[in-house]
């Protein structure tokens, strides 16, 4: 992942171009939950070898340039996952005016009932779930803001425990569910509150015997992590149905590069190993062992000693 940022800080989808700033803003935060310093530079090699040189500080410029006047990416959604990204920096000063006008938008969408956000395609709770968790962050006293999204969230709960509503696609439904159940998981919702507890039923009972998503397809990496990062946070990582999907995320690895499914996926794969508990660099042996991660590990390993010689902290 390290050598394929671009010389201008963002992580580019070649196949979904439309999701650079959202690839970007993961990559950024993965990296900051790991422990890897805001200052840490490091060798590019995206589109051949001595490209120039990337590092956490790149991203965060690229992703202060790339805000507009409707915020980052191609919705609602996308913004407040930059913003999630932005927010979690130890030092905001360099995007400190783009994270306040980017929740000034989140509140203006909020306070209109999401009117705009409604006509697009992947509309649905998970798009309150991503202003919760930036509200988790931004406004961490104001409980009863809180409360509000957790109500809006959970009126996209329906009677079979998924979210979205019934005539979506079950690929849709499953990152809906997904989100909304991390986004209460991190509110401190118990599992036993019922909308909770129906809600993790239900992503179980979709997942097809590894993975999530109906036909294979690319955008089933997407849909997996979410799926394995919620099961795990209410059920550990030695629930049989998070096994099952690390283990399919891993086989889905590029056996020379150890990317899954392109720069998209492989961003994707890491902040789900991540939030399992899996931080390279990192004193986190009993999570590695656990989920045999032997191709990311060997990734991992030759970029910790390059690291030393090559990445550097300003």
């Amino acid at each position: 992942m390290f050598g394929q940022q671009s010389r201008d800080g963002a992580w580019r989808s070649v196949d979904f171009p439309p999701w650079t700033d959202v690839i970007t803003a993961i990559a950024l935060r993965t990296l900051l939950q790991t422990g890897f310093p805001p200052g840490l530079t490091w060798p590019i090699t995206a589109g051949g070898v001595g490209q120039g040189v990337g590092g956490i500080r790149l991203a965060v410029q690229f992703l202060g340039d790339a805000f507009r006047e409707d915020g980052w990416g191609e919705d609602f959604f996308d913004t407040c996952t930059v913003l999630e990204s932005l927010l979690q920096l130890p030092d905001q000063s360099g995007v400190s005016e783009q994270v306040t006008r980017g929740l000034e938008l989140v509140e203006r969408e909020l306070n209109a009932g999401m009117a705009k956000e409604r006509e697009r395609d992947w509309y649905g709770p998970g798009f309150y779930a991503a202003a919760l968790r930036v509200m988790q962050l931004a406004d961490s006293k104001n409980q009863e803001r809180r409360a509000k999204l957790v109500d809006l969230m959970f009126e996209g709960a329906q009677a079979d425990g998924g979210f979205g509503e019934s005539k979506r696609s079950v690929e849709m439904r499953v990152w809906h569910t997904a989100n909304c159940l991390l986004a209460a998981h991190r509110e401190g919702i118990p599992r036993d509150n019922q909308i909770v507890h129906s809600a993790l039923g239900w992503l179980e009972r979709h997942q097809h015997e590894e993975h999530w998503g109906t036909t294979l397809t690319r955008m089933n990496v997407v849909y997996s992590t979410y799926a394995i990062m919620a099961l795990a946070a209410y059920g550990g990582v030695e629930k049989p149905s998070v096994k099952r999907g690390v283990n399919w995320l891993i086989s889905q690895q590029e056996p020379l590069t150890g990317r899954v499914q392109g720069i998209e996926g492989s961003v994707m794969a890491l902040m789900c190993f991540s939030a399992l508990g899996f931080s390279p660099g990192m004193p986190t042996v009993s999570a590695i062992q656990l989920l045999e991660i032997r191709s990311i590990i060997r990734n991992y390993i030759g970029v910790t000693k390059i690291g030393r010689a090559s990445c550097r902290e300003r």
